[in-house]
This record gives C-alpha cells, structure tokens and sequence, in this order.
C-alpha cells in the first residue's frame, strides 16, 4: 500500500501530471521518502530473527502455490496467519503432536490386532497444553536469546 502510495506521489512530481511542484515540494516528498527507507531499516534490524522466518515461510507459501511476490494471495496467506492470536498455534501445535503420537503407534500395525489397552493408549493425551505451551515459549525464548545477535 505504501509503495504504491509513494508511486503515485512521485508520479505526480515528475512533470507527466498539471501539478508543478516546486523545489520546497521536492525536499519535502524526498524527506518523507528518507524517513520511510530509515523506518523500514531500524524495523528489519530490531526483528532479524522474524525477518528470517518469514521470508522462509513466504517462500514456501509462494512454491506451494506456484506463484511470484507479486501476486497477493501469498501475502494474503501469511497475514492471516500473523494475524492468529498465539494461543491458537499453541491449540493447533498441541492437537497435531497428539495425531503424530497416533499415527507413529497405529502405523504399521493391523486395527484388528490393536488390544483394547492399545486404543485408550493411541488417544490419551499424553501432553497437557500447559506442557507443550511451557515447552514451547522454552524452545522461543532460548532460540531468541541465541540467535537475536545473528546476522
């Protein structure tokens, strides 16, 4: 939105429109154009580790979909996961470790052999959401706090 917002701007400047701007209009446009770049850098330098992961994942949204950075469904894609409140990727990460749990014991073996005793032991939980939540903010934390001063 912004990129296409300072298009537009500069659009206006270059001659190809009836608006003159004058030399005051130009510092101006061309500060605001500083600033933004300045933000941007001092945003992606305090959150490296984030940066990382998400051009790591929009990849993967863009291979999977077979698509460039310039169509919006990847973006769209991602910002609504960003968009999730964390306790729901705590949820979902809790119920897929208990399906991998499952399928590891059900796998190879025939339903008809499984025991009664074998079945109740597929589906206990054998995690609380607590554990995986305190599990994982362990994994976050010590993953920020080793590799923040990466570059």
């Amino acid at each position: 939105m912004m990129f296409k917002a300072l298009n537009r701007i500069k659009w206006r400047f270059t001659g190809k429109s009836n608006f003159k701007p004058n030399e005051e209009d130009i510092k101006a446009l061309n500060e605001v154009i500083r600033w933004i770049n300045q933000q941007k850098e001092k945003t992606i330098n305090n959150n490296k580790l984030f940066a990382k992961l998400f051009i790591t994942f929009y990849n993967d949204v863009l291979t999977t979909n077979e698509t460039t950075i310039l169509d919006d469904l990847a973006q769209k894609q991602v910002s609504r996961l960003l968009a999730l409140n964390l306790n729901q990727f705590y949820i979902a990460f809790h119920k897929q470790l208990h399906t991998n749990i499952r399928v590891s014991i059900m796998e190879g073996v025939d339903a008809k052999d499984l025991s009664e005793e074998d079945v109740k032991k597929a589906f206990e939980e054998k995690y609380s959401l607590f554990e995986v939540e305190a599990r994982l903010n362990d994994m976050v934390t010590e993953a920020i706090n080793k590799f923040s001063n990466y570059d």
